[in-house]
């Protein structure tokens, strides 16, 4: 058996395969090109990644069963005809809605009731105000369409003439009831959006379709997944441990016993995992792209971030609340360590303001931040805590694999792939940041709330 988990985001698709024990087998990288709307998509693109992915991994495939899963980024959607064609350009999860229509949204429904229904506040980003503005710019003057399909549904549809979508990448559209786990007709409505149009939802993790026939050969599709899910599949999250996804935007994941609502800022999503569990997704804003921006500032390169880290002074600790926008000028180096402790703060403070932190016995860091050689042990010596950081670039592909191994043999055992990715960074000190962090908390955190994490 082969197992191969395929990563549609953004920005890129990143595939892996693994065989039976584990091994793997190969790897790709696919980037997409820069367009003039990054907001707005040709729709194909899914597809043709995804027959890139199979066109370079098929000459694996002779004389053994494949099973394909998905992870993909979510509430990016497109509308299909009844032919499973596209009516328009695909919608990108980036762009917004007006805030004209979020506000009747949330004069409609409530934002505390949308958010118990949804695990959202009204948002522009959400498919809901995205689809409402639609139909009412047409007007019916475009072609009518007959699905509304995400990532992984229109891939299905491509493949079998089936839109089928998992119950993670549901709960992000803003259409699906967490509590009850179906589409609600109510905003389908609202949105001017016929229920029948949207896709069948698996809501387990198993074998959706057997040996489709395709051009390279016949392959098995499972269960598919919201991105952040096969993530913390990859790094083995279950309660009483966090996953800190350190891209773009950083996101802090874990699994939880019931769902996990935010109801003063609605800062963190709640929803299901794939085995009829909870998980939630918190996100800590662009702190990557700021980053970026932070050292592009200074005129300080990638390649040239761990020479300037070694002059970093760990010991020197603020006496005051960093400005993570303006992180000062003057020294280089104390800027960037300043922003560095300035995140890990922001951190601990969503660890805590979950009430998750008590119960942790390591956090697991994944993403572009790994790579710095002082900004986990930065994180650890903050946050007080083991900080595992796993440098594996296909990571979130190596979780839908997973997926798909789970989904033939039962087994959530992993395959031990990552362990000469990882890299443990105790805390130095654990009273190290102590009297500082209780100091900003008080002055700063506890003063502007969520709002700082925003």
């Amino acid at each position: 058996m082969l197992f191969c988990g395929i990563d549609i985001g953004t920005t890129n698709t990143k595939a892996i395969l693994l065989n039976h024990s584990g091994l793997v087998i190969d790897r790709l990288v696919i980037s997409q090109q820069e367009r003039a709307d990054m907001h707005r998509i040709d729709v194909h693109i899914w597809y043709q990644h995804f027959s890139a992915v199979m066109e370079q991994f098929c000459p694996h495939f002779a004389n053994e069963s494949v099973y394909v899963s998905l992870a993909t980024q979510g509430a990016s959607f497109a509308l299909l005809d009844k032919n499973f064609e596209p009516v328009t350009p695909a919608w990108v999860w980036t762009g917004q809605a007006k805030p004209e229509t979020v506000n009747l949204m949330e004069s409609d429904f409530g934002t505390k009731e949308y958010c118990a229904i949804t695990g959202w506040q009204p948002l522009g980003s959400l498919i809901p105000c995205k689809l409402r503005e639609y139909h009412e710019r047409q007007a019916n003057k475009d072609k009518q369409y007959h699905y509304l399909v995400t990532v992984p549904d229109y891939i299905t549809s491509q493949l079998i003439r089936s839109p089928v979508t998992d119950v993670t990448n549901a709960q992000m559209t803003g259409f699906f009831d967490i509590q009850s786990g179906i589409w609600r007709k109510d905003i389908c409505d609202w949105a001017h959006c016929k229920i029948d149009a949207m896709s069948r939802i698996v809501s387990d993790n198993n074998v959706i379709f057997e040996r489709i026939k395709t051009s390279w050969g016949r392959i098995n599709v499972t269960t598919s997944s919201h991105d952040q899910y096969a993530a913390m599949e990859a790094a083995g999250i279950e309660n009483g441990s966090a996953m800190l996804g350190t891209g773009t935007v950083w996101v802090l994941n874990g699994k939880a016993d019931k769902l996990l609502y935010d109801k003063k800022t609605f800062g963190v999503h709640p929803g299901r995992d794939l085995y009829g569990g909870y998980g939630f997704i918190a996100s800590l804003g662009a702190v990557g792209q700021i980053f970026e921006q932070l050292l592009k500032k200074y005129n300080v390169s990638f390649g040239s971030l761990t020479k300037l880290e070694k002059k970093f002074d760990l010991g020197d600790i603020p006496m005051h609340f960093i400005d993570l926008q303006a992180p000062g000028t003057g020294d280089v180096a104390k800027a960037i360590l300043r922003y560095m402790q300035g995140i890990a703060a922001k951190v601990l403070f969503y660890m805590e303001e979950l009430g998750i932190k008590s119960n942790l016995h390591k956090l697991t860091m994944t993403g572009g931040a790994t790579e710095s050689s002082v900004w986990p042990q930065i994180l650890a010596d903050i946050c007080r805590i083991p900080v595992e950081a796993v440098e594996f670039q296909e990571f979130t592909a190596l979780g839908a694999a997973l997926f798909a191994k789970y989904a033939v043999t039962h087994d959530r055992s992993g395959f031990e792939l990552l362990s000469a990715a990882k890299k443990l960074y105790y805390p130095s000190n654990e009273n190290l940041y102590g009297g500082w962090y209780v100091n900003i908390q008080q002055s700063c955190l506890k003063k502007t709330g969520m709002e700082l994490l925003s």
